[in-house]
């Protein structure tokens, strides 16, 4: 089967050890040797970069999305990226920043209510 390239991506500076697809399809998760996992939309935009710390060697989604298994050498972490309990995260940092500050605008105020 012949395919075509559709874009490369250059994020890591290591080399990548694994790629491992949403169940959504709408983005995809890579792993590096120097710890670093990317997370990127369909369309190849970088969304956000967690560091494990260690090298990765495998990432793989849950069927239903809401968490990322990371393997590394000699332990499995598990990431929650669950969109309610990572807003809920959240607003519980800033909850008292948006309730409390003078410049913060009114409308802005319920965000996390």
């Amino acid at each position: 089967i012949k395919g075509d390239l559709v874009k490369i991506l250059g994020g890591h500076n290591s080399p990548v050890y694994s790629v491992g697809f949403h169940p959504s399809d709408l983005f995809f998760a890579s792993g590096d040797a120097d710890g670093k996992i990317k997370l990127w939309s369909k369309d190849g935009k970088l969304l956000d970069t967690i560091n494990i710390g260690s090298s990765v060697d495998k990432v793989k989604f849950s069927p239903d999305g809401t968490i990322l298994a990371v393997a590394t050498r000699g332990q499995v972490s598990l990431i929650d990226l669950n969109l309610s309990t990572l807003i809920n995260k959240g607003c519980d940092r800033i909850r008292n920043y948006l309730k409390n500050n003078p410049n913060v605008r009114e409308s802005d105020r319920q965000l996390c209510q």
